[in-house]
């Protein structure tokens, strides 16, 4: 696995429109969120509680929208290069996830005692139960259900990995020594860097979830239960969010990709089905309160 199962989170759901509860994986300080200073870079987040907040139009520049990550686990190709699925294609994907999820597992194994695991677990049990789905849709030759549920389970996996990552850092994982160095940034980011970079990625995901949590809503009997999947989102980005306002940038960055990476199960799921989602939907535009 490219990247190690991450931490647990919490047990409280902001209000996205769907109700449910996740688990938080530890219990940071928060502080009162407070506006930016004139001048500075970095985007207030909406609140927690109103899912009709105004949302910053986007990420900064050159940032990634919601992670689309590929099939056949993390060292999967990326949702970009989208392709027609084939019996050989589906099946190393299946075959990738037995390893992925092994992997996941000793992380979560090497987590235990050093953070609340119950998110964590739920996910990897998701991507289990994913994966003898598309095992049993490329039985039944549904290639296109079988890619997707394979997809979705890769993204269950790669969720569970930011968590731990996000709670325990990544040394001593098992999985360290399979994942790519980073190379050390010329010159370290500022507090006020970290701040910004981390408001924009808020800020982004935030809307990001109240799409797919109103898409799964609006598409409920089409592919069985998905509210697992916003509930934990909306709990995940809640811990992001609780950090943020702690001045935990870092974890607060960490925590909220694994919120994307979760609200986009959904998404995997439902196109695997054979749900379009309709077009861009409306959102708050912003009031020019420069």
């Amino acid at each position: 696995m490219k990247r190690s199962v991450k931490s647990a989170i919490a047990a409280t759901v902001i209000g996205l429109g769907v109700t449910g509860g996740v688990a938080l994986a530890q219990t940071p300080t928060t502080t009162p969120a407070t506006g930016p200073a004139t001048g500075s870079a970095t985007t207030t987040q909406p609140a927690a509680t109103n899912g009709n907040a105004p949302q910053a139009p986007g990420g900064m520049p050159g940032q990634p929208g919601m992670r689309g990550r590929g099939p056949g686990g993390p060292d999967g190709p990326g949702k970009g290069g989208a392709r027609t699925p084939t019996t050989a294609s589906v099946t190393t994907e299946i075959s990738n996830l037995t390893q992925a999820i092994t992997s996941a597992k000793a992380d979560r194994d090497f987590a235990n005692g050093k953070m609340d695991l119950t998110t964590v677990n739920s996910l990897i049990d998701k991507a289990s139960a994913l994966q003898g789905q598309a095992q049993s849709a490329l039985t039944a030759n549904n290639l296109t259900q079988a890619s997707g549920d394979a997809r979705a389970a890769s993204e269950a996996l790669h969720s569970a990995d930011d968590l731990i990552v996000a709670s325990i850092g990544e040394t001593g994982l098992p999985s360290a020594a399979n994942r790519p160095a980073r190379p050390a940034p010329p010159t370290p980011p500022t507090a006020d860097q970290q701040k910004a970079r981390s408001s924009n990625e808020l800020a982004r995901a935030y809307q990001g979830i109240v799409n797919e949590t109103n898409t799964v809503k609006a598409n409920s009997s089409a592919a069985g239960d998905l509210s697992f999947y916003v509930t934990t989102a909306q709990g995940l980005y809640k811990q992001a969010y609780d950090l943020y306002n702690a001045g935990k940038y870092d974890q607060a960055s960490q925590t909220v990709r694994a919120a994307e990476s979760v609200a986009h199960i959904a998404d995997e799921l439902l196109h695997a089905a054979g749900v379009t989602p309709t077009g861009p939907q409306v959102v708050p535009v912003p009031a020019p309160n420069f």
